[in-house]
């Protein structure tokens, strides 16, 4: 059973090309490490743009949470209206970055062609299209309820 497939090996030659192997290697590690920061980038943006857009919210709505005080709101009762804006924005930013994760994952097969089989890019988005949704999905709600606490916090000073 072992040897099944000893037949149809006709070399070996992993020493010419293991320089090869080599570069490729510190190409996907090179690549890796740009993608991290990429997506950091990225991140930090995003908590950036929902910070300033929540924070003009809460400066549009300054009166109203002086009356608030002034009735005797709670923290908490004038908090959670701008908590939940940002989770708004940040579930509708997943929303659209799955649909061009979409788009890349389709749209992308014909330049991929060469190096990846297109059977195999579509299954493997298809197979793990939830996972990826929902990785997305919270993230986003992650995203936006720290760029609301930061901005309620800053702003607001309760």
């Amino acid at each position: 059973m072992e040897n099944t497939y000893q037949n149809e090996i006709d070399r070996i030659n992993y020493g010419k090309n293991k320089s090869v192997i080599a570069r490729l290697g510190n190409i996907i590690s090179v690549m890796q490490k740009i993608g991290l920061t990429a997506g950091l980038v990225f991140i930090s943006i995003a908590i950036l743009v929902t910070f300033s857009a929540i924070r003009i919210s809460l400066y549009a709505r300054k009166k109203e949470f002086d009356i608030m005080r002034l009735v005797g709101a709670s923290n908490l009762y004038i908090k959670i209206p701008s908590i939940f804006e940002g989770m708004f924005y940040g579930f509708f930013a997943a929303l659209i970055a799955i649909f061009f994760i979409a788009a890349v994952a389709y749209g992308g097969i014909p330049v991929a062609q060469g190096v990846m089989a297109k059977n195999e890019m579509v299954g493997f988005y298809l197979s793990n299209l939830w996972k990826i949704s929902l990785i997305v999905l919270f993230a986003g709600l992650f995203i936006g309820l720290i760029s609301s606490m930061i901005s309620i916090r800053k702003y607001l000073k309760i």
